[in-house]
Formats: C-alpha cells, structure tokens, sequence
C-alpha cells in the first residue's frame, strides 16, 4: 500500500477547510496510508485548531505570502523519497475515491502527474445565479488545461516524489500561475501529465461578479510575470493578442448546452453577455499591464 501525502495550502478559510478534512477522511482509501500537511499561509484565524482535530492532519506555517510558497514548505517537509503527493485546496471537497482513483493510475506509469476534474457547484444547485453559471462553464476547464495547455490548476494534482525532484517545487514569487509555469516545466523535461476524469474534487463557484473580476485582475497579472518565460504568456500582450480579445466569445455559445432547459433563454443571452464583457475586462487588464500602467499584482 502506497502512503500519499496531501498538501493544502489554506488563509483564514477554517470553515470550508474543515470540510475538506472531512471529505479527505472518508476516502476509500485507507486513512493511515494518508497524511494531509495543511499550510497555513499567514491566517489570522486559527487554522491550528481544525487541523488538531484530525489525527491524520499536520499543521505548518508559512509566512511569505502565496499559496506556491505554503506549497513549497509543505514540500520540503516530505520526507518519504517514494510516496504519491496530492495537491488541493482548503475550499475543495475530494471525491470518496479522490486518493484511490489517483493511485491507482499513478502505480501503472512512472513520472506521471495527474491533473484531475474539478467540477463546479452552485450555493443553490437549483437556483444558480449568473456568476455561478459562469463559472460553471469556464471556472476550472481542466481537461483543455491539460491537454492543450500541459498544466493542471493545484485544486487536484497528484505526482510523485521522484516527479518533484526532477521537475523542482513551484516559483513562489508567483501568486497566480505558478501551476501554468510547474506545468511547462514538465513539458519540456519530457515528463508526462495525464488528465484523470474519475479523479474528482467538488468546488464552491464563485457567486458575485466582483469575485469574478477579481479573479481576472490576479491571473492576469500572473500571466504578465511569466510572459518573459512562457510564449502562450507573451502571445496574451501583443498587439494581435489583445486584438483577438476584443472579439465576443462565440465559440463559448455551444458548451451553454450543457444547461438544457433547467437554464432560461434570457437567462443565456444574459450569461453571453456576461461573458463578453468579463473578456473584454480581461483584454482592457492585459493592455494596462502591456502599457505599465498597472505594476502591482493582486494576491487573492
């Protein structure tokens, strides 16, 4: 039985945290072969207290800001040369045969990391507002991620210890992106990421528009940082980059399907709406940073 290390970064989110926990400890998998690190990123909540309350758990600390750098220290704590490692965060709640599935995919081929589904739900799965069928849609696409970008968003990834040390940790200087850059770096060490369906972790959409905006701010500003490395970064801020983003997103029409007629007709014109202008926000962030006029990053 193969032991598997959990690491999950975590700031003042003790609620949903201790809801991942629980999620964690009733894998199928068996609970001793399982050891969750949670990282506490600099919470002036007390993180610690919900961590003591499962045995399987271990607190640590990470003051640098960023959840690559709480990742990073949870990464150096490994001691174990040979185990699984699973990364996701505190507002994810693991599938039953989250650990299992991942296992059982890793133990059939060496330096594999998997990059697995994410599946968005609303706060009130029949009554979803316009944020959150957003988000439905384009919050955690991981497949395209995977297969057409080689990365996997940290929400769920599991590697290996020999993974790591061949790849590296991530870029803690970063605090959007750092999963799009550790994923570039195993494409060019020719080291293999595989998306994994049946390994699924639930996450919370996020509900209002300003989170959504928020979001674009900080992962635009992290595609800036890395444009100098990552060419799929640098195309972002060009001239024809910036062009192509001011085109309304109609290939995005088709995946509206998914809803069925549980979503209203007015409810979709509104959601292409909504889409439209939150690229059109991201394009207008793109050319302040290409600009300069925007030279700080937003953290969360």
């Amino acid at each position: 039985m193969k032991d598997v290390v959990i690491i999950i970064p975590t700031h003042n989110d003790s609620e949903r945290l201790r809801k991942c926990l629980r999620a964690i400890s009733a894998q199928t998998y068996p609970l001793e072969a399982i050891r969750v690190i949670v990282v506490d990123n600099n919470s002036s909540e007390n993180i610690e207290s919900v961590v003591r309350d499962f045995e399987f758990c271990e607190y640590q600390f990470e003051s640098k800001p960023g959840s690559y750098s709480a990742r990073n220290k949870a990464l150096r704590e490994i001691r174990d040369k040979s185990c699984f490692v699973g990364f996701t965060d505190s507002d994810c709640i693991p599938d039953v045969n989250w650990v299992s599935a991942a296992v059982a995919l890793l133990e059939k081929q060496p330096l594999l990391t998997l990059g697995g589904r994410v599946d968005v739900f609303p706060l009130q799965p029949e009554r979803p507002n316009i944020a959150e069928l957003y988000e439905q849609l384009r919050g955690f696409p991981q497949q395209e991620y995977v297969e057409k970008s080689h990365f996997a968003v940290t929400a769920n990834v599991f590697t290996t210890t020999e993974v790591i040390e061949k790849n590296g940790r991530f870029n803690d200087e970063l605090f959007s992106g750092g999963d799009l850059e550790w994923g570039n770096r195993l494409s060019q060490r020719g080291l293999k990421l595989l998306y994994a369906d049946d390994v699924i972790v639930r996450h919370p959409a996020r509900s209002s528009i300003s989170q959504l905006l928020k979001k674009i701010r900080r992962t635009v500003g992290g595609a800036y940082r890395q444009k100098n490395r990552l060419h799929q970064c640098e195309k972002l801020f060009t001239l024809q980059g910036i062009l192509r983003g001011c085109l309304p997103p109609l290939r995005a029409i088709p995946a509206m399907k998914r809803f069925g007629s549980q979503v209203s007709v007015l409810m979709k014109i509104n959601l292409f709406l909504l889409m439209t202008f939150l690229k059109y926000y991201q394009t207008t962030y793109r050319l302040l940073y290409k600009l300069r006029l925007i030279t700080t990053d937003e953290r969360f």
